[in-house]
């Protein structure tokens, strides 16, 4: 049963990054705002009074290009379900005053996962302003206007062997100036050109050592190739998940939309509920190269972090697919 909803209410973004997944055409598309204020009020017309487990999730494109909408939607889901989760994944460059105003109280029950790579030099190279400008000075407004409210916030960083060469700045700063103990990291997923399993393994072994040393939690994707050992972190995604695209598809999570379609358009007699993406998710994130980077970080777990072999809050707060 779907417990995840996953709205991508547009495929356009304010950033040109350099590893952007999706296609370039993807990018012109917006979602219609009433579109998605239908789509949540059937996702809760199917749900119980205090059901478990409920989130509400907004990807993109970058979803504050439709602020006002965001923060409205995430008001009717709490109104609903007061203990319910909501997650707002986002570069951060776009949260102003006015939006989080717009969330009034329930803005405490909205956590923002902000994309931040590194040092100014670092995520600026990559995260590249469309209107120019700096990203890294944009995105660490955003960061602040939430620390300032005392609103959960967490920073995602893509890693990658340009990233890492900021690792142990990024921390200290995470955990020093904007006050959190805990950073996600995703691994850089480029087709066209791979990094190879040791490679991966690298600086994930590497990002586990600093994060020691820095006192900050680690987690990210990458905890999902362990679900072979670890079955709370199995991906169910397609199954626990079901993403709204602004052109009425279904996917089962977000690695799939822009790559490829999923074969199932939202229809009138759709429950979302009970719908089952049925994407070749295990060949995606579970394929023999990805086996065995889990085989490895299992192993490095076991002999060095093994708090880390127990699923934690943090895996919780970044997937809906657990």
């Amino acid at each position: 049963m779907a417990t995840s909803l996953y709205l991508m209410p547009t495929h356009r973004c304010n950033c040109a990054c350099t590893y952007c997944y999706l296609a370039p055409q993807e990018k012109l598309k917006d979602g219609d705002d009433a579109f998605f204020q239908q789509v949540l009020s059937r996702f809760l017309a199917e749900q119980e009074d205090g059901a478990p487990g409920l989130e509400l999730r907004f990807i993109g494109g970058e979803p504050l290009l439709k602020a006002e909408l965001v923060a409205d939607l995430s008001r009717r889901f709490l109104a609903r379900h007061p203990t319910a989760r909501v997650v707002v994944n986002t570069n951060g460059t776009l949260i102003t005053e006015a939006y989080l105003d717009a969330l009034g109280a329930s803005g405490a029950q909205v956590e923002h996962i902000v994309s931040l790579d590194g040092p100014p030099a670092i995520h600026d190279a990559r995260r590249l302003l469309i209107a120019g400008g700096s990203a890294f000075s944009a995105t660490l407004a955003g960061l602040r206007a939430l620390q300032a409210r005392g609103l959960p916030r967490l920073v995602n960083a893509v890693l990658d062997p340009h990233s890492a060469q900021g690792l142990a700045w990024l921390m200290s700063f995470v955990r020093d100036a904007l006050e959190v103990s805990e950073l996600s990291l995703s691994l850089l997923h480029r087709p066209d050109a791979p990094l190879s399993v040791a490679q991966r393994y690298e600086l994930l072994a590497g990002a586990y050592a600093t994060a020691e040393l820095h006192e900050v939690r680690v987690g990210g994707h990458h905890r999902l190739l362990l679900g072979h050992a670890i079955p709370e972190l199995r991906c169910r995604a397609g199954e626990k998940t079901v993403v709204v695209t602004c052109d009425g598809r279904l996917n089962a999570c977000q690695r799939f939309v822009g790559s490829r379609e999923s074969g199932l358009r939202l229809e009138a007699t759709t429950i979302l509920r009970e719908v089952r993406v049925d994407h070749a998710v295990a060949s995606c994130c579970y394929g023999p190269e990805t086996r065995a980077l889990g085989e490895l970080l299992l192993a490095l777990y076991r002999a060095r972090y093994p708090h880390y072999l127990e699923v934690h809050a943090l895996d919780r707060r970044l997937f809906g697919v657990i």
